[in-house]
């Protein structure tokens, strides 16, 4: 099999200084500082002994399916452009005047054509509705996994079959969009449809996916229609509601809402802007509204538990309203109506509501794994970053591998690293550069990383006892851009790698280390990343080593390349010889070999016109071997 590699570069700086510790009370014991969330039975009641006036109203607005580029970038551009949530107290624990999102639960294969083999498709060079997802999860929106074709009901699937057509999605959400692991949280599955005995539930978790939303808060089991309860969300330990016979340890159910279909009346529908009283049945735009009011005003004035709304992003789509065939194209409720519902919704959610906030669902997780009152500033600052006492540069750097991947220090700045995942549904395989700290970082206070990076990565919290195992922050790869991530050190935003193996405090005494990683799934991946790594409030961390004294020996053998149009590249060597080269697109397929003999220094090679688009050539000769990447315009 062909293996796609890649090169890592790489420049790590930390800073330190001296500073209080900064760990913040909490109201309750309930997964608090863990970074693994679980322990939350589902219940009608709030969580930590609070009262229902002493806490915000989570809203979720949940789209589906997502195919069609013009639908995400609505909802995004134009529809969430601008809005935030009510400034409250200032309390961050309660996401006082943080911006509203929503979440995109995506169908993998949608920039794919239609195939009767919809699992070994080429790859199309370009992916629209992929970077609209892109898009959407840049500017701060949840991306959950619908699966890969949308084509089955669950309930049909099992074994290998329903563990591909989950997974499929999930390795092109880490492989192609470039999201890290730890950020795929959650999952929906197509027309609502779980498996019958709860396996499409146990794959997701399996998968590292910590929630389902696929159940809702009154049509389930044996509870009649006009039994509508509010549920907040929990753990399925012991399965959830009604379906008792769904445990599954260490996995979220976050339900969907029910809507009424009249003041006062009774809640018998599903929460979707697809039920038979939403856009399919001619819904005005009023009257699909009023809907999502009832509901909403149902939560905010009985328990508060989160509400889930199910919307579909391409239902908003002008593309898909022009398209025949889809749904979008044959409602009788025209395209500027439906927009004009969800803009009325929020609207009146800004003016009316001011104890509600408008978030993804694993921020309302959050909560509910450590709940905080609207009022109660006890956490605000242990979860404010703060770049108080910054310092140096620490240098001492090392090389950290998983067996079958490996990293190689080149320079002070440049780290070549291959990431070969082993193909099993898991995302085991990590490469990069880990650095002793030569004391523990119970003192640190926040952190800032600035980078750039082709591939996902985790900054891991390093403990010598679970290693990569231990908290870690993911990383999405930028796509060519730089990314600035600022947090507080603390065990909300720190988590443990899913699905989870062991759940421990995040103890900072006991970090012994820091490591930088990149991370695939089921592949053998390339990049590269730059970064800087900074620490606030941490104290003297470590030594000072120069990585170019340890290392300045290897920088001779390096090999570069450089397109200068779509049939010659610039290419240099460092030895005078006969090199094989060889040339892959992005899905790991050959489409050039030759054998050359190359001066050292900048050759002019010539090859074949290639199409745009990015490429990998592995080069090998003269005691040399390795693989640069680039991209043809």
């Amino acid at each position: 099999m062909i293996q796609v590699l890649m090169w890592f570069i790489i420049f790590v700086t930390l800073t330190y200084g001296h500073g209080p510790v900064r760990t913040g009370p909490s109201p309750v014991d309930i997964s608090v500082g863990t970074g693994a969330f679980t322990g939350v039975p589902y219940s009608t009641e709030p969580p930590g002994g609070l009262e229902p006036e002493e806490i915000p109203l989570f809203i979720s607005l949940g789209f589906d399916d997502n195919r069609y580029a013009d639908g995400v970038d609505w909802v995004v551009e134009e529809l969430f452009a601008g809005r935030y949530n009510n400034e409250g107290a200032g309390n961050p624990a309660t996401f006082d005047g943080t911006p509203m999102v929503a979440s995109f639960y995506v169908i993998g294969n949608s920039d794919y054509p239609w195939s009767e083999t919809p699992y070994d498709v080429e790859m199309p060079s370009d992916r629209p509705v992929t970077d609209s997802w892109i898009r959407a999860y840049e500017a701060g929106f949840g991306m959950g996994n619908h699966t890969w074709t949308h084509e089955h009901n669950l309930y049909d699937l099992s074994g290998d079959d329903l563990i591909r057509e989950i997974g499929f999605c999930s390795r092109y959400m880490i492989n192609i969009m470039g999201m890290p692991h730890a950020h795929i949280y959650g999952f929906r599955t197509p027309y609502l449809a779980n498996s019958s005995g709860g396996e499409s539930f146990a794959v997701s978790r399996d998968l590292g996916m910590l929630y389902d939303c696929t159940l809702n808060n009154g049509l389930q089991g044996n509870r009649p229609a006009e039994w509508t309860r509010a549920d907040f969300p929990g753990g399925m330990d012991d399965g959830w509601g009604a379906w008792g016979n769904f445990p599954t340890e260490h996995f979220w159910q976050y339900p969907n809402a029910t809507y009424s279909l009249s003041d006062g009346g009774t809640f018998s529908d599903m929460g979707f802007d697809s039920g038979p009283n939403g856009w399919p049945g001619g819904a005005s735009a009023e009257e699909m509204f009023n809907q999502m009011r009832r509901a909403i005003e149902y939560h905010y004035e009985t328990n508060r538990a989160p509400i889930d709304l199910g919307l579909h992003s391409d239902y908003y789509s002008e593309e898909a309203q022009n398209t025949p065939g889809t749904g979008a194209s044959e409602f009788s409720t025209g395209l500027e109506d439906r927009r004009r519902a969800l803009v009325m919704l929020l609207d009146w959610i800004e003016e009316e509501l001011p104890h509600a906030r408008v978030v993804e669902k694993i921020d309302a997780i959050r909560w509910m794994t450590n709940p905080v009152a609207l009022t109660d500033l006890s956490r605000a600052e242990a979860l404010t970053f703060s770049d108080d006492a910054p310092s140096g540069v620490l240098t001492n750097v090392n090389t950290l591998a998983h067996e079958g991947s490996s990293a190689e220090i080149i320079s002070d700045t440049e780290v070549a690293v291959t990431v070969a995942d082993e193909q099993n549904w898991k995302v085991e395989a990590y490469a990069g550069t880990h650095y002793p700290l030569g004391r523990s970082m119970e003192d640190v206070h926040s952190v800032r990383v600035r980078y750039s990076s082709d591939l996902p990565l985790r900054l891991i919290l390093y403990r010598d006892d679970l290693a990569v195992g231990s908290h870690g922050l993911g990383l999405p790869a930028t796509h060519g851009a730089e990314r600035v991530v600022e947090l507080p050190v603390v065990g909300d935003y720190f988590e443990l790698p899913r699905p989870y193996d062991e759940i421990v405090p995040l103890d900072l005494s006991e970090v012994t280390d820091v490591a930088l990683v990149a991370e695939v799934m089921d592949t053998t991946m390339s990049g590269n990343f730059t970064a800087e790594v900074e620490f606030f409030g941490a104290g003297d961390l470590g030594g000072q080593t120069s990585v170019i004294d340890r290392n300045g020996n290897r920088v001779e053998s390096r090999i570069s390349v450089s397109v200068l149009d779509n049939s010659r590249l610039s290419l240099s060597v460092p030895h005078d010889g006969s090199y094989d080269v060889r040339i892959y697109n992005y899905r790991g397929q050959q489409v050039s070999r030759q054998h050359r003999d190359l001066s050292a220094g900048t050759n002019t090679f010539s090859t074949e016109a290639l199409s745009s688009g990015t490429y990998l050539m592995q080069i090998s000769g003269e005691s040399v071997e390795q693989t640069a990447r680039f991209r043809v315009k």
